[in-house]
């Protein structure tokens, strides 16, 4: 009766049958495609979750990570409250998977929803994981929990207590918790960032811009803006056969773009802003700036 009942709800778009088939090729042959619309796109993601509950804890990996993509796709594509936190809280529960590939890969697919998508059983799932203060990825569980608004108490007792961490350890707290607002935190990785000399601008474009921006925080994104102003800040080429360096202004606009409300030019799929002649828009860019001290960060 129960399987009957997922089979009304999901068809006609979806047949439990479907999936079924698929992930059990799987076990068989490994994943050789990518994973079929069909399977995920404008279905019941409740029903799904129940539906993939035990192929998500499938001894084979292959199976289990793909559940787990299924309703991670599933839910990024559905516009149903319900269906994107029913998809988070199946995600969450993935995070204490045994196997270190699917904690990583459910870390990255929760990471494409909001704090709306997070309701009380996922938060628990969630904060319970960073108790676990000696788990894999702690770091970069702490990031996506604070990205997802959660997890405030667990991260600052972390920070706190554990004096011993090491330093990459200690930076991702900071990041955390200037993520969830605490301004002593959005203070301290203001100032280190402030304090990177240009010599190191390649460390500076890899390390520290994306980690800036992470935060959503202005006071943050504000010392990307600075380095986008100035001429003084070069940087290596994306085209591996250019020996010319770039101002790295053009870099930083591609990180901004999708973060600033307003911002005068969209990004691509691909990170590229559209655009035919960078140059005029990184000078339209920074004026744009100039003129918008104020703009909006948009989280």
């Amino acid at each position: 009766m129960r399987f009957f009942f997922l089979f009304l709800m999901l068809t006609p778009l979806m047949a439990p049958a479907q999936v079924i088939e698929y992930l059990d090729d799987i076990r068989v042959n490994s994943k050789t495609r990518e994973t079929p619309e069909h399977l995920w796109k404008t279905t019941d993601v409740v029903a799904l979750t129940e539906l993939l509950n035990t192929y998500a804890h499938d001894s084979v990996t292959d199976v289990a990570d793909e559940a787990y993509n299924i309703v991670a796709l599933a839910g990024r594509n559905s516009g149903n409250a319900a269906g994107r936190q029913a998809a988070v809280r199946f995600l969450a529960g993935g995070l204490n998977n045994g196997s270190s590939r699917i904690v990583s890969n459910n870390i990255s697919r929760l990471r494409y929803f909001g704090k709306t998508d997070v309701d009380t059983a996922a938060q628990r799932l969630i904060e319970e994981r960073l108790n676990k203060r000696n788990a894999i990825y702690y770091e970069q569980v702490a990031k996506m929990a604070a990205q997802l608004g959660v997890g405030y108490e667990q991260i600052l007792s972390r920070q706190m207590i554990d004096k011993e961490s090491d330093v990459e350890t200690r930076w991702a707290m900071h990041l955390a918790m200037a993520r969830l607002g605490e301004q002593r935190d959005i203070d301290f990785v203001t100032r280190r960032a402030a304090s990177i000399p240009y010599e190191y601008v390649e460390d500076l474009m890899r390390l520290i811009i994306p980690e800036l921006i992470y935060t959503r925080q202005k006071q943050a994104i504000d010392v990307c803006v600075k380095i986008l102003q100035d001429d003084g800040c070069k940087c290596a080429s994306a085209n591996p056969t250019v020996d010319t360096k770039i101002l790295c202004g053009y870099r930083i606009m591609e990180l901004l773009a999708p973060v600033v409300k307003g911002f005068p030019y969209a990004a691509s799929e691909t990170g590229m802003i559209e655009t035919d002649d960078y140059e005029g828009a990184l000078r339209m860019v920074r004026k744009w700036f100039a003129d918008n001290p104020d703009y909006e960060v948009i989280e």
